[in-house]
C-alpha cells in the first residue's frame, strides 16, 4: 500500500495525541479516585472547617461521627483476620485470653431498629413494620439473647438449674437454647 509522507506525519501526530490523552485520563482517574475516597467530614477537616451536612452536625452534637457519611472501616481484629493473623493490640489480646472480644476496638453494632430510634425515626424494614403493627419486635432483626448468652456477656456462667446440669454433662440446655443445642 502506498502512503505519502504527509499521511505518515499526520498518523504519527494522531498516535502522539492519543497516547497523551490516555496518559492524561489515567492520571486524572487516579487523582479523582484518591479524592473521592475522602468523606465529607475528611474534606471539611482538610479545609480547616467542620462538616456542615445536617446528619454530621447532629452526630457531632452527640459526640459521635455520622455513620452514613463515614462508613466504619475494618476494625483492627477484622483487618488481622483478613490477613490470616490474630490481632496484636494489647486490649484485644487480653480480651481474647478471657474468651471475649475487645469492645473498645469492636463496639457492638446497632440493630436496624436501634439505629432508627437513635435517628429519631421508626424502623422502615418491612419485617419490623409488620411486627410493630402486631405489637411485637421483629425477632429476625432483633434476636433475643438466651439466658446463657446474657450471662456470658456479663462475664458469668448461667445459673439456671437446667443450664448448670447441661453444662456439667458437657451439653447446652435445649430448653433455654433451642437453636443452639
Amino acid at each position: 500500500m502506498w502512503v505519502d509522507n504527509n499521511n505518515k506525519e499526520t498518523m504519527k501526530a494522531i498516535k502522539v495525541l492519543i497516547i497523551t490523552l490516555c496518559a492524561a485520563v489515567a492520571f486524572c482517574g487516579v487523582s479523582l479516585g484518591q479524592n473521592s475516597e475522602k468523606t465529607c467530614c475528611e474534606k471539611a477537616k482538610a479545609d480547616g472547617k467542620e462538616c456542615a451536612h445536617p446528619c454530621c452536625v447532629t452526630a457531632a452534637k452527640d459526640g459521635k461521627v455520622c455513620e452514613k457519611c463515614n462508613p466504619k472501616k475494618k476494625t483492627c481484629c477484622e483487618q488481622a483476620k483478613a490477613e490470616g493473623k490474630e490481632c496484636a493490640h494489647p486490649c484485644c489480646v487480653k480480651a481474647a485470653k478471657d474468651g471475649k472480644v475487645c469492645e473498645k476496638c469492636n463496639p457492638k453494632k446497632k440493630t436496624c431498629c436501634e439505629q432508627a430510634k437513635a435517628d429519631g425515626k421508626e424502623c422502615a424494614h418491612p419485617c419490623c413494620v409488620k411486627a410493630a403493627k402486631d405489637g411485637k419486635v421483629c425477632e429476625k432483626c432483633n434476636p433475643k439473647k438466651t439466658c446463657c448468652e446474657k450471662a456470658k456477656a456479663d462475664g458469668k456462667e448461667c445459673t439456671h438449674p437446667c443450664c448448670v446440669t447441661a453444662a456439667k454433662e458437657g451439653k447446652t440446655c435445649e430448653k433455654c437454647n433451642p437453636k443452639k443445642a
